[in-house]
């Protein structure tokens, strides 16, 4: 099966993720391809540890060392994708 990257804003909120998991998401499954989304390439566990560091200098380090780890893995799904769908807010 063909698969397509879904990148969009939309995973940063609960409105968006619901919109992406039941309205774009099976959408583009319909049109014959499974879904790339970037939104779940990294982790949660990632983030919650991230988020979790107390000291402000440690967090930010360890958000710069993760948004490369992001970055790597979205790079990734897209060079493993057919096509992208991108939502231009």
């Amino acid at each position: 099966m063909k698969k397509a990257y879904c990148a969009s804003p939309l995973g940063f909120s609960e409105a968006g993720r619901l919109f992406l998991r039941e309205k774009l998401h099976p959408a583009i499954e319909r049109a014959g391809f499974s879904v790339i989304d970037p939104w779940t390439l990294t982790p949660e566990e990632e983030f919650s540890r991230v988020s979790s560091i107390e000291d402000h200098e440690d967090r930010k380090n360890a958000w710069r060392e993760l948004n490369v780890v992001i970055g790597r893995n979205n790079a990734c799904g897209i060079d493993n994708a057919d096509i992208v769908v991108a939502v231009l807010d």
